[in-house]
Formats: structure tokens, C-alpha cells, sequence
């Protein structure tokens, strides 16, 4: 069902960036946040493919849209694919950017990574961190959040 759905979310349209008017910029704002919600929330790819009509799924991914939490969630699943050797603090930088490219391009996509590169990146993530039960743990003395498998 996700190949199906990742096929169909991937049909690639050449936008560049900061060509967007300003309601389709916030357009993009609320649609990635809505996915990443209910990805997040409901765990269902289905539900969340709903969020996005197929040109906003195409649209150009920012990240400057993303709070902090949603950021780490993003980095947290470059993380576990391998691609991200960064730190998981939210901030969004070069590191992020090329590990994301790289995530999209050893899935099938581009490095002009899209809205529909994140939503199924975020419906991996929830997979792979439901699967193996991580659980973020914190130590005080380091002041470090640790994410550890609780399933073997």
C-alpha cells in the first residue's frame, strides 16, 4: 500500500524555490504539519495521504515551516535510515538537508526533495519506531536524550 501510494505522491512537478505565491507557502505550512500530525497520531498512511492533493505533495519541502519537534522527528528518522549523522536538535541545517536528499534519492526520488519525500520519510519513522518500541530516555548528568530500543 505505501509503494502504491508513494508512486502515485511523486508525480514530479518543476517548481523551483521562492516561487510560490504566499497562500500556496502557507498552504504548505499547514498541509506538511496536518500530515506529520496524523502520520504522527493516527499511524496510518491512508489517513494521512488524504491531507495532500497531489500538486501540494509535489511542492518543494522547507523546512523553515517545521517547529523544532517536528524537525527532530524528521532528523530522528534520518537517523535510523543511515543517512543522518547529526545531532537530533531541530535545527535544520546543511547536515539535514543533504541527509534528506539522500533519503529521497535511495527511495526512488530526486535530491529536489518534496512535500511527499517527507510525509512517506514520516510514515517510515513512525513504522520503524513502532516496530522496535523506541522510547526516548533522558540523563540529567549529560542533559542528552538517548533513543533506545525496548523491542529486540
Amino acid at each position: 500500500m505505501v509503494d502504491c501510494w508513494r508512486q502515485r505522491a511523486f508525480g514530479r512537478v518543476g517548481i523551483g524555490a521562492g516561487t510560490h505565491p504566499p497562500e500556496i507557502v502557507r498552504s504548505k505550512l499547514i498541509m506538511t504539519r496536518l500530515a506529520l500530525a496524523l502520520i504522527v497520531a493516527l499511524g496510518t498512511i491512508s489517513t494521512a495521504a488524504v491531507a495532500f492533493n497531489s500538486d501540494q505533495l509535489s511542492y518543494e519541502f522547507d523546512a523553515r515551516w517545521l517547529t523544532d519537534a517536528e524537525k527532530r522527528f524528521l532528523q530522528t528518522g534520518l537517523a535510523l535510515s543511515g543517512t543522518y549523522k547529526g545531532m537530533i536538535d531541530g535545527a535544520w541545517g546543511g547536515g539535514s538537508q543533504r541527509a534528506l536528499e539522500l533519503y529521497a534519492i535511495d527511495h526512488g526520488g530526486t535530491a529536489h526533495v518534496t512535500n511527499g519525500d517527507v510525509v512517506f520519510l514520516a510514515a517510515n519513522t513512525y513504522s520503524m519506531l513502532q516496530k522496535y518500541g523506541w522510547e526516548r530516555q533522558y540523563n540529567s548528568g549529560l542533559r542528552m536524550s538517548y533513543l533506545v530500543p525496548t523491542i529486540g
